[in-house]
Parts: structure tokens; sequence; C-alpha cells
């Protein structure tokens, strides 16, 4: 269909430039959806510039004759037909010096036909260029003519995490180059984390190779459009002019949401580096912590590294182990001891459960997974007897999940016993309280040693769950059958909220053995450590910000946590 209209772009000078001659070159580039301006021609000062510029085509540089500041240029944009309307854009202030401009007409004329869509209009950019720094490397910039479309990220989408070179890009928006060396890449478009398009680039042959090339996304993203010449893709603007070239699309990658825990319960990993194919993806990472859910490619060859905290690379890991993630919720954790232990019984691992869950299946339930990272643990039963007596699961084993999977319980607080596989002796008596957690999944590991000489300088017999949103693992108050610590009757925690100095005091024949006393912040940090054998143990805390802290205390048969408020 051929129609008629006189687009009139102004280009005022402003007064305060020289008067002196100057020269410059405008590239205009037709990105324009309307089929009212399929074909277009431009026109200086009612002179044809460039005749029939089709739509993804580009001009190649005009040249315009030089003028002085005292000279006002219009730009004509006319197609055939629809009553010879007439109509202006917004000045366009073009300073008259030497340079390359690229001009992208965006938007329709006849918004009707695109709903959401913006009224014509023109995307100038003053700081285009045609060259990279040498012949073997290229440089690329972007620019967003999606009309319908969100502010994107852009980057190289082959490793586990994009290098993401251009980030929020509205629509109209230029980015700045980056230059890059010879090199097949692949090019990834992300919508809040997403890769939703994803493009093979072949960047080492002479299409590209020592040139500055501008990439421009272009068409519409309303469903409508999905499989017509208007789906959105990626192209390349040829300097020369010409069509858009487009760029070929690769296998959009897929992608698993993963929560990640460290439970470890060695005391050398108690802060560490984890990286994915040699990128940074945990900086400082705590035992006792988890990650929130997270966004990483599926279906896809993927090596984990675990190294020492303020690591600068992957090259030395502590422990690898590759593996490749269907496209689910998955629940992955590190267990087990490192090599610096002189005869660990569990060596490191990594345990990935698929088909895991965030939430749970009814909104008044709890879903609950357990799994066992208890290092001398090696199988167990799980039996509630408050407030309910139900057998939760029976025969977990060290380093596995249970194997009837969630189970879905009532968010009431309930009295765990951690028993043999026998169901004949009880390890600990646990306190699980699940009020707050309605609606939601969680994972409940077992965690440290039941004999704490099995894990020098790590932790005794626990039990944790994750929240969702990550962060320290929550504690729950654990005791033994057997224990000599009991219960808060046996000893005396004071002052609490405290100042400079918490107290512990025991009561006589409470205790008959050294036991262990350990302070953590709320980020479940290690923050003071001792042995005492004495009835009373002061810890000074004027060294402590304030905040929540937990107090632990635990002998050779089991522990006791206490939360502690520091107020100075």
């Amino acid at each position: 269909m051929n129609h008629r209209i006189l687009l009139s772009l102004c280009l005022i000078i402003p007064t305060f430039f020289s008067v002196y001659a100057q020269s410059r070159k405008i590239q205009f580039v037709h990105n324009s959806v309307d089929s009212a301006l399929d074909t277009v021609d431009v026109y200086l000062n009612n002179s044809l510039l460039y005749d029939n510029l089709l739509f993804r085509h580009a001009t190649p540089f005009l040249e315009f004759a030089s003028w002085d500041s005292s000279s006002t240029e219009r730009v004509h944009i006319l197609a055939n037909g629809i009553n010879d309307t007439l109509f202006s854009f917004l000045n366009w202030n073009l300073p008259p010096a030497d340079g390359l401009y690229q001009v992208v007409m965006n938007g329709v004329y006849f918004s009707g036909e695109f709903p959401g869509t913006q009224f014509i209009h023109f995307d100038v950019s003053a700081e285009t260029e045609l060259n990279a720094s040498s012949i073997e490397q290229f440089k690329l910039r972007f620019h967003h003519g999606v009309d319908d479309g969100p502010a994107l990220d852009i980057g190289e989408s082959s490793n586990a995490f994009p290098d993401i070179w251009a980030e929020s890009i509205a629509y109209g928006g230029f980015s700045p180059y980056i230059e890059r060396n010879d090199s097949i890449y692949r090019v990834g478009i992300f919508s809040d984390e997403i890769l939703v398009l994803n493009y093979a680039g072949y960047f080492n042959d002479d299409n590209y190779l020592g040139k500055a090339s501008t990439l421009i996304l272009s068409g519409l993203a309303g469903p409508e459009f999905i499989e017509t010449e208007l789906t959105v893709s990626l192209y390349q603007i040829n300097s020369e002019g010409g069509p858009f070239v487009k760029l070929f699309p690769a296998t959009v990658l897929d992608t698993a949401i993963v929560q990640f825990i460290h439970a470890s319960p060695s005391s050398d990993l108690e802060m560490v580096d984890v990286y994915l194919n040699n990128e940074m993806w945990l900086n400082d990472f705590q035992t006792l912590h988890a990650t929130p859910f997270l966004k990483i490619p599926a279906n896809r060859n993927i090596m984990l590294a675990v190294c020492s905290v303020q690591s600068t690379s992957s090259n030395n890991p502590i422990f690898t182990s590759f593996f490749n993630l269907p496209i689910s919720t998955q629940i992955g954790i590190l267990t087990g001891q490192s090599s610096n232990v002189a005869e660990p019984i569990h060596p490191l691992q990594f345990v990935w459960r698929d088909n895991s869950r965030q939430i749970a299946l009814e909104t008044d339930e709890v879903d609950v997974l357990f799994f066992n990272s208890a290092i001398d643990l090696n199988s167990c039963d799980i039996r509630a007897f408050e407030p309910v007596n139900s057998a939760l699961c029976q025969n977990l084993n060290y380093g596995t999940f249970s194997s009837v999977g969630y189970i879905s319980i009532p968010p009431y607080a309930y009295q765990f016993n951690i028993l043999d596989s026998s169901s004949t002796n009880t390890y600990a008596s646990v306190r699980f309280d699940a009020t707050a957690l309605a609606g939601n999944a969680t994972v409940v590991l077992l965690t440290g040693a039941v004999n704490p000489e099995q894990n020098p300088d790590g932790f005794a017999l626990g039990m944790h769950y994750a929240s969702q949103s990550g962060g320290m693992l929550i504690p729950c108050t654990i005791t033994t059958a057997q224990e000599t610590i009991r219960d808060n009757s046996l000893f005396t925690l004071y002052p609490n909220p405290a100042d400079e100095v918490l107290k512990v005091q025991f009561k006589p024949g409470a205790k008959a053995e050294s036991v262990s006393i350990e302070l953590m912040d709320a980020m479940g940090r290690l923050v003071y450590k001792a042995f005492s054998a004495d009835m009373v143990h002061e810890i000074y805390l004027s060294e402590f910000p304030n905040g929540l802290y937990f107090l632990r205390i635990y002998g050779s048969k089991g522990s006791l946590t206490h939360s502690v408020l520091i107020v100075h």
C-alpha cells in the first residue's frame, strides 16, 4: 500500500557555535513498523537526498553540505499518499561540527493498528563510530527499537553467568560501544535477568573485524506479532547502508531455579568462594547459610568449584563438581569434611535434589524435606511426638534426602526425636517451630556431628532449616536424652539483654565435664568460642556490635542454643 506523508524535522543550529563552515555525515535508519511507511524518501530543503528507503534498511552515511550558525536546514521524510499531511518533529539541535550521526526512525503513524506504541519519531546518536582499534577486533553497540518492549540487558550468554555488555537499555536508547577480540559470541537479550532471546554472533569475518557496528533490536513484542515479519529480532546496521543483516538465532538457554546450601561442618570451610564455570558466583559464602532461589542455565554442562575465601580465581579449588541440571527447581547442598581433616568420615560432596519446591502445595500446610548432613550419623529415623505422634521419615542415610520426599504438616510447634535406624535409641530431641511457615516449603537439615570428636573444631549435632530468601539457616533448639545439660533449669544466662558482660552460671550438679560455649551473630558467623569447666563463665561484650546473637552450649552428647540480645 502506498501513501503520502510529509514528515518535517527542523535542524536548528545554536547561535553560540562558530560561523565557520563544518562538515558532517548522517545515516538515516528506517525502523518504523507501520506498513503505511514501508517506503519513504529523504529530502533536504526540498531536494531529494535519498530515494525509496525501505523498512529495516539504512542509507549510507550521507554528507551534508556545510552551513553556518545562521542557517536553518529542513529534512523531510515523504511517503506517498495520506492527503499530503505535513507535521513537524521536535527541534533537533545538531552541532555544526565534523562527525558521524545515526538517526533511527522509530514509532508508528497509525497507532490504532499497534496499541501501546509511540508516535513516529527520530532517535539520534551523535557518538557514532566506524572503526575498531585494530583489524583483529570489533566494536558493538546496541539500539533498542522495540516499541512495546521493556528495558533490556544485552550481553554474551555462553557462560554460566552472562557477561553483560549493556544494562537497562530502554526503548529508543543507544548503549555505549564495547570492544572485543576476534571471536564467535552468543548475544543474549535479558529481561529481569531471564534470557528471552539468544543469537549466534559470528564477529570474526569481514563484516565486523576492524569495524564499529550498531546492532538494532527491531520488531514488536506483542504475542500477535510472533511468527510474523514483525517478530522481534536482532539485526546489524551496515555502515554502507542497505538492508539490516539478521543475526542467526541460537538455541535459547533454559533456566533452572536453584537454592544452594553450605552445610559442611569443617572449620576450615567456615567461609568459601564458589565459582560456576570459572566465574565467581558466591563470594564469602558461610557455612550454615543458604542462597535465595537463583536462576542458572539448565541443560548444559556446568563446573562448580569451591575455593578458599578471598580467592581471585578458580585455579586452585578445594573441591569441584560437574553437573547438568534439567529445567526445574533444585536444592543443592555442600556436605562432608574437607581433606584437611586427618581421617574424614565423609569427603566433600555436592548433592542435588530435582523437583524441589519454594511453596507448599496447600496454603495452610508446611512442606518439609529432610536431609542428613550429620557426618557420623550414617542412618537415622525422625519421628514427631508433640503435638502428634507420627513417623516422618525412616532410614535417612547420610548425604541423602528423605526417600518419601516432601511431607505436608500443619504449622505447629513440634518436638522431633532423632533416633537410630532401629528407632530404639534417641540421639536428640528437637523443637521445630513451624507456626510461621504456613504455605511455605523448606529443607530441614541434620548438621554437625553426634560425637564432636569426629568433627574437630566444628559444631555438634544440630537441626536447621532454610528460608526461601536465603541467609543464615535457622537453628532449632536441640537437646540429647543422655546429655548432662538438659534445659534452662540447670543453668542461668544473665543479663539478657546484655551490655558489658554475659554470664553463664551452671547450677550444682548440672554438668560434670568441660563444655564448649559459642556465640554466633545473626548471620551465623562464629564470633566467640571457649571451653569451660567452671560453674560460671563470663563473656565480655565490648567488641560486639548491638544485635541478636545465638549462644550455643554443647558437650560430648548434645547441645542447646539460646538467643541473646546485646544492647550497649
